[in-house]
């Protein structure tokens, strides 16, 4: 398990209070995800794996400590053939109409200089990170065209002013 509200406290506190998840992510992915498949490939031991939390023999909740946050250059251009090709197949299909959800940035400009006290967006990953407009804009265009859709989300909280 893991995802935004897997971060800070949050994911250590559900994975010691729900014995049923073996394992949550805590904080941003992209290098511990990584990590993890190389400890399920018996390369790396699990407590290499940043902001893993896990259960020992016991059972007992460890959380290994986080790791450093991707660059923009590190986030993934996700791949949605499988959810294109599933929603094409569901009875669903005639309610609903699929989106691309791409990712441009992620943290909170304004917020690293003056976090808003209403925010709970963040928590561990406030600094602003953002891809380049023209990398970004070429990834739209790739997944408009592998995916025939111009209906496309945005998961980002801010606008980088770059893009302006």
């Amino acid at each position: 398990m893991g995802g935004a509200n897997c971060d800070g406290v949050q994911g250590p506190a559900l994975h010691r209070n729900f014995a049923f998840l073996d394992y949550v992510f805590s904080g941003e992915s992209e290098f511990s995800f990584k990590a993890f498949l190389s400890y399920l490939d018996g390369v790396i031991p699990i407590q290499d794996v940043p902001g893993l939390c896990w259960r020992t023999s016991r059972g007992d909740s460890i959380v290994n400590p986080g790791g450093p946050l991707p660059t923009a250059k590190d986030f993934v251009v996700p791949f949605h053939d499988d959810y294109f090709s599933q929603a094409a197949e569901s009875p669903a299909n005639a309610h609903i109409e699929p989106n691309i959800v791409a990712e441009s940035a992620r943290g909170c400009w304004w917020g690293q200089k003056h976090h808003c006290t209403f925010c709970g967006l963040n928590g561990m990953g406030m600094a602003f990170r953002g891809k380049e407009p023209d990398a970004f804009l070429k990834e739209l265009e790739y997944l408009i065209s592998r995916h025939q859709s111009l209906d496309v989300v945005l998961s980002d909280n801010i606008l980088d002013m770059k893009y302006l």
